[in-house]
């Protein structure tokens, strides 16, 4: 009976992490062949502000009770999209706006603190779970992605409109 358990609890984390990674696949493709030239900065906020809202609907769906896992395979597939979406675009943004001379120094930085905050996010999340449900968590991640982003992106537009005026 244990190995039964265990086995659906292991295909179960399987088809979603395999959505996962087959939205982050399929939306590097859809991005190369469009020019997203001019777009990173409205794309990386929307991606994390729709991320934040993929959170929630996750949590809403947990919270409903719905303990399929096939509901839960597009979200996670969206999940990886606005992953890449953003990370394409933060890496593009980098691109165009580093200086030659410190451009190593910025991106292993850059990846380093990627790098970095996927353990520490793991640690945190795990500690965390301990003292509130799963669905809470994301109703909370998204909530907190979805404000941030959003102020984030009207500091970022009134920074380029001020930058704008002054050249």
């Amino acid at each position: 009976m244990i190995s039964i358990v265990a086995c659906l609890y292991f295909f179960n984390l399987l088809n979603i992490q395999t959505f996962f990674g087959l939205g982050r696949v399929l939306t590097a493709l859809i991005i190369s062949f469009y020019n997203i030239n001019g777009k990173e900065v409205s794309l990386l906020f929307g991606g994390v502000l729709a991320f934040g809202s993929v959170c929630l609907a996750i949590a809403y769906l947990s919270i409903s009770g719905i303990n399929s896992v096939m509901i839960y395979l597009g979200p996670f597939l969206l999940l990886g999209s606005f992953t890449i979406l953003a990370a394409t675009c933060f890496r593009t943004l980098l691109q165009k706006n580093v200086e030659n001379e410190i451009a190593g120094r910025v991106f292993g930085a850059a990846g380093t603190i990627g790098d970095i905050s996927i353990p520490i996010a793991m640690l945190t999340y795990g500690f965390l779970l301990r003292l509130v449900t799963c669905s809470w968590l994301m109703a909370t991640t998204g909530v907190v992605l979805i404000l941030l982003s959003s102020l984030f992106f009207a500091v970022t537009a009134a920074w380029m409109c001020l930058i704008k005026d002054i050249w």
